[in-house]
C-alpha cells in the first residue's frame, strides 16, 4: 500500500503480487483436484476483507488477521478499515515450532504498527496452530512489548474459505484475480 502525494491531490494505491511460481502450484494443486478456478485470489485480501465484515474494525487501531494453516500462514496487517500490507510465512517442516515465528511477527509489528503504547487487535484464523497452548505461548511472547487484545474468529478451520468465496462474489473480484495475461482462464 502506497499513499501518493502531488500537488494537492492524494492518491493510495494497493499493488498485488504472488510468485509465479506459487500461483502455477496452488492451479496445479486445484487441477489435481479436478477444480480450474476462473478466478485465483490473493487470500491475503480475502481474510482482511472478511475479518472487517465479521466484526467492524475500531477507527485507527491497528488490526492483525493471522490464518494458520498447515503449511503456510498469511499474516495481514491494517489500520481501522485500511489495509497495509501482507506478509507469507511458508512451513517447510510440520514439525516446527509456531513460537519460532514470534521473531518474524514481532518484527512485522515494529515495523507497521509503530506505536508500541496503542493496543493491536490480533485476530487468528485456521487449524496450523496446534492446540491452545501453543497459540497461549504465542500470545504470551507477542504481548511482551506490546498491547495485544486476541481472539478467534468463530469456526477458524472455514474461514479462509469463507472469506474466499466472499471475495469472490464481491462486484470488484476481477481486479484482484492472480489469473492474468498466459495463464488466464479460458473461459
Amino acid at each position: 500500500m502506497a499513499t501518493l502525494i502531488s500537488g494537492a491531490e492524494l492518491a493510495r494505491a494497493l499493488a498485488i503480487a504472488s510468485r509465479r511460481d506459487d500461483v502455477y502450484s496452488r492451479l496445479k494443486q486445484l487441477k489435481d483436484c479436478g477444480v480450474d478456478p476462473l478466478v485465483l485470489d490473493h487470500e491475503a485480501l480475502a481474510l482482511w476483507h472478511r475479518a472487517t465484515q465479521e466484526k467492524a474494525p475500531t477507527p485507527n487501531v491497528f488490526r492483525v488477521v493471522l490464518h494458520t494453516g498447515p503449511s503456510a500462514w498469511t499474516l495481514v496487517v491494517g489500520q481501522g478499515s485500511g489495509f497495509l500490507s501482507s506478509h507469507a510465512f511458508r512451513i517447510a517442516d510440520e514439525n516446527v515450532e509456531a513460537s519460532s515465528m514470534v521473531p518474524r511477527i514481532q518484527r512485522i509489528l515494529r515495523s507497521q504498527c509503530n506505536a508500541p503504547d496503542r493496543t493491536v487487535e490480533w485476530i487468528w484464523t485456521g487449524t496450523g496452530m496446534g492446540g491452545d497452548r501453543d497459540r497461549e505461548g504465542i500470545e504470551s511472547r507477542l504481548q511482551e512489548d506490546r498491547r495485544v487484545e486476541f481472539q478467534l474468529v468463530k469456526d477458524p478451520a472455514t474461514f479462509l474459505a469463507r472469506s474466499l468465496a466472499a471475495h469472490a462474489l464481491s462486484p470488484d473480484m476481477t481486479q484482484w484475480n492472480l489469473r492474468r495475461n498466459e495463464i488466464e482462464h479460458p473461459g
